[in-house]
């Protein structure tokens, strides 16, 4: 009997090693993977610099979500770098979303987020600020609950995220050719399996989807070309979307960091709907498309009040029909009937069949979790509503579908200025000198905004504009070149940026030098200034723009790029011998002399060095040969 006990014993330990096996190949093979293999980019890389040591910005971090086909296509992070030691009493402030957040069709000096940084300097004097944007085109709420963990490691402060145009059509979205569920369980399930390394090998061994020559990532990420009104996509979206931000909050809460929405706004009254479909029957579509045509007919003439008449009849047929709720809007509109416009033209966003606009149901979502948890959200689409001509948001404030101006932006930064206030985030106690706000202009430009970035941006929206959805594969009208009528030499380097043969950093430091060469020594500090803030690795940015500094009487601004310059290469000869100029200007002789003293240290034969010594006569000095 024991011999039949052991028997039994034995084979149900061989079953248990037979049906575990393949598991622990797996694992072996997981774990072999995760000591061999890279694995997926990180948000943030380490940098060293000199002195200088921290972390900047992944521009590859997008391969994590987009298919290797998207490649000469695929969305880049922004550069942002994050130093390693935070100064005491400095608040830490990251941004989180999509493309609106990145700045697009600017760098991230021209987003929200670089004005927020400038505007919260000036009414909070008293206090320090350092910005993080770590917003990336077609980024969609799974990556925002991604980047929420990597930021978290950082110190953070505050997060702000605007997100929720991205959750169709973005990374991971609902109805993106990246899609990987409907259903929050489905999705958390695939997004845990593809967090193991076997998963996301096998992923790139499957076929990858086609990417079209001359696509750009609107029409190459659209896989469901038609998601209407009653469609099942749109509540799963909605579910997927509040699920990943029940999840941010989750984490952010449980780190102590503050946080902050942001309502979605978009343009209602210059955009067009991209797509319509009908819910009437084949007869009413019938009336639906005479009337139609007569109220964009009698709108054409001018004949308002019988557009109107016609459009409302059309919609009480078929009230989805996105195109006749916009016309119908177009014509209230026009007889400055603007509320009731208004409604017309957010149905319109709303049954929009290609919503690259957040509908209604996404934004009552970010309201909806902010008030479940007591998180402030800043009303956006509010005050663009008090800002627009007629309270109608349009190309008064939009470029196109959605990406803000650059006034939109500031609009943006004010109301999470203003959120920030009201709900005691981060300063409870702090006192907002709202009197010391400057115009939007102001703040473009101490946050680095040139011309140079205003054409790159008009490059860029002119080229998007030019093709689909905006238009049409069949669309007759002629593609014309764009023309800004700016300098010659400007537009030359804007278009090298916008076709990827010059880094933004380089541009600006091309076109400051084209000014100084001019004389043009203004426009050429612009052009400098902006390179070395947006990239603050950039000694060669510091170091010119302290130079032009000088030469326009500013040493004392100088010296805080200079002392920039020699933090990222300490000894470096021709910052000490522009610190030592500057401190000259300034008539501050001895701090000229230290700074020659650690020059000729580490440069003991420099021309430049000695004859600045030399003309400085009899003194205490004890550089090199001394």
């Amino acid at each position: 009997m024991r011999d039949r006990t052991i028997g039994l014993g034995r084979a149900w330990l061989y079953r248990a090693v037979l049906a575990l096996a393949p598991l622990l190949l797996l694992a072996l093979i997981e774990g072999a993977l995760r000591l061999f293999a890279p694995g997926p980019p990180p948000l943030f890389l380490p940098v060293a610099a000199g002195n200088v040591r921290g972390h900047v910005t992944n521009p590859d971090v997008g391969r994590r979500y987009f298919p290797p086909a998207m490649q000469g296509i695929m969305p880049r992070m922004g550069f942002q770098f994050i130093p390693a030691e935070k100064p005491p009493g400095r608040l830490r402030i990251f941004c989180l979303g999509g493309s609106t957040t990145a700045g697009f069709p600017y760098h991230a000096h021209g987003s929200f987020g670089g004005f927020l940084q400038v505007e919260l300097g000036q009414v909070l004097p008293e206090h320090s600020f350092e910005l993080i944007n770590c917003g990336m085109t077609a980024l969609g709420s799974h990556a925002v609950l991604d980047f929420t963990g990597e930021i978290l490691r950082h110190e953070p402060d505050l997060i702000v995220v605007y997100a929720g145009h991205n959750e169709y059509y973005g990374a991971q979205g609902i109805g993106s050719i990246t899609a990987i569920g409907r259903s929050p369980g489905m999705v958390r399930a695939v997004r845990g399996i593809l967090q193991l390394r076997i998963a996301r090998l096998l992923a790139r061994a499957l076929p990858a989807p086609r990417v079209e020559v001359g696509r750009n990532v609107m029409g190459t990420m659209v896989a469901e070309q038609e998601i209407g009104p009653s469609s099942p996509l749109r509540a799963a979206a909605a579910r997927v979307f509040e699920r990943n931000l029940e999840g941010v909050v989750s984490r952010a809460r449980a780190a102590g960091v503050a946080l902050l929405l942001c309502d979605v706004t978009s343009n209602l009254r210059g955009q067009p709907p991209f797509g319509s479909t009908h819910a009437a029957s084949s007869t009413v579509r019938t009336a639906f498309a005479a009337l139609l045509r007569e109220g964009e007919e009698r709108l054409s003439a001018g004949e308002a009040a019988a557009a109107a008449a016609a459009l409302r009849r059309a919609v009480e047929l078929d009230s989805t029909h996105a195109a006749g709720r916009f016309r119908h809007g177009q014509a209230l509109d026009a007889l400055g009937r603007h509320a009731e416009a208004r409604r017309e033209y957010e149905a319109a966003r709303d049954h929009d069949t290609l919503p690259f606009r957040a509908p209604r149901r996404i934004r009552e979502v970010i309201r909806a979790v902010g008030r479940r948890h007591g998180v402030p959200v800043a009303p956006i689409d509010s005050l663009f509503a008090v800002a627009a001509r007629d309270g109608l948001p349009g190309e008064d404030l939009f470029l196109e579908h959605l990406h803000p101006t650059l006034g939109g932006h500031a609009l943006i930064a004010a109301s999470i200025a203003r959120a920030m206030e009201r709900s005691g985030t981060l300063l409870p106690a702090a006192r907002w000198h709202w009197e010391r706000e400057l115009p939007w202009q102001e703040y473009a430009r101490f946050s680095g905004v040139t011309e140079l970035d205003v054409e790159i941006g008009e490059q860029r929206i002119h080229m998007l504009t030019r093709r689909w959805p905006y238009r049409r594969a069949d669309d007759p009208a002629p593609d014309e070149p764009f023309a800004s009528g700016r300098e010659a030499r400007l537009v030359e380097i804007a278009t090298a940026v916008v076709r990827k043969a010059l880094p933004l950093n380089e541009a600006h430091l091309a076109l400051g030098a084209y000014y100084r060469a001019q004389g043009r020594l203004q426009e050429a500090l612009e052009e400098m200034r902006s390179a070395a803030l947006m990239f603050p690795l950039d000694a060669e940015a510091a170091i010119e723009t302290a130079r032009l500094l000088v030469d326009l009487g500013q040493p004392e601004y100088a010296r805080w790029f200079l002392r920039r310059a020699l933090a990222l290469d300490p000894g470096a000869e021709e910052p000490l011998l522009l610190l030592a100029g500057a401190f000259l200007a300034e008539g501050q002789r001895t701090e000229a002399v230290r700074a020659l003293e650690a020059l000729l240290r580490h440069h003991p034969g420099s021309e430049r060095g000695l004859a600045l010594r030399g003309s400085l006569g009899p003194g205490p000095f004890r550089g090199a040969g001394s």
